[in-house]
């Protein structure tokens, strides 16, 4: 599509909507079919592809003469993720949006389709620019339709603008939701109101830690994280040293022939995807 037709696209859905929200509001709807047209386009691609390998004899990824188990195979998310293609769910793709678009519950089809995408099952939901709250209340029917409970979750967000910032906090409070949506109706970019809640943080010895300016500077800045890290508290087992470095030295040496097995796997399998190494 030129650039030109992408125009008169976009100016077509945007007529269509006209009589039935503000002008402000056409970007959120029309943009998000757009990242939906994207990302569902990019993954039937992939999936086009694997198809071929699949059933391809010759490849390093053939499955099966079966074409039930081909396309079994197909939903591994495995085959997408390794080509940085962004996994679509079934109700997310949009042929399937496409054949039900006519349907009177459509609007609600393209929220169950931005949430099942993000497949929300516990931890915080986090929504730096909020609106009403409509992706909060889908992931809730997200958990629940998959055997999961409420509560599970934390809903955290944010919204600049006034009206919507009292509307999003109804439409969470008469549902029962719990939430946090700051104390007040600010941009996200300009002042943000979770930065506490969205990295959680505990030292762990010679893993991480936070340290203060002043030690980094006694340090001459030098940033390698040994310096501050420190080491992993070990307990000792009492076992000779002698017997422990041949019990380690022969795990190291299975250790790194079964690595070069793999390498070689992996190096065959980048092969058939075009990408030798």
């Amino acid at each position: 599509m030129t650039s030109q037709e992408m125009k008169k696209t976009l100016w077509e859905a945007a007529d269509k909507l006209r009589a039935r929200m503000d002008a402000a509001e056409y970007k959120h709807l029309v943009l998000g079919l757009i990242f939906l047209k994207y990302v569902s386009d990019a993954f039937d691609e992939r999936r086009r592809e694997v198809a071929k390998l699949l059933a391809d004899p010759t490849s390093e990824l053939f499955f099966s003469d079966d074409p039930t188990e081909q396309a079994k195979a197909l939903e591994d998310r495995d085959y997408y993720s390794s080509a940085n293609v962004f996994w679509v769910p079934q109700v997310a793709r949009w042929e399937t949006l496409r054949n039900q678009a006519k349907q009177p519950e459509i609007g609600r089809l393209l929220d169950d389709a931005l949430v099942a995408m993000l497949s929300p099952h516990k931890g915080r939901i986090y929504d730096p620019c909020c609106g009403s709250g409509g992706m909060f209340v889908q992931s809730e029917k997200f958990i629940e339709a998959h055997g999961g409970r409420a509560d599970d979750i934390s809903i955290y967000g944010q919204e600049s603008n006034p009206t919507t910032w009292r509307l999003v906090a109804m439409n969470l409070a008469i549902r029962g939701i719990g939430f946090n949506l700051g104390k007040e109706p600010v941009d996200t970019f300009t002042q943000d109101q979770h930065g506490e809640a969205t990295g959680d943080y505990a030292d762990v010895s010679g893993f991480c830690r936070s340290v203060k300016l002043e030690e980094i500077q006694e340090h001459g800045y030098v940033l390698t994280p040994g310096r501050y890290v420190g080491a992993e508290a070990v307990e000792d087992d009492d076992e000779a040293f002698a017997e422990k470095m041949e019990r380690l030295t022969a795990q190291l040496a299975e250790q790194m022939a079964r690595g070069a097995e793999l390498d070689a796997v992996i190096r065959r399998k980048l092969g058939a995807l075009g990408y030798g190494i």
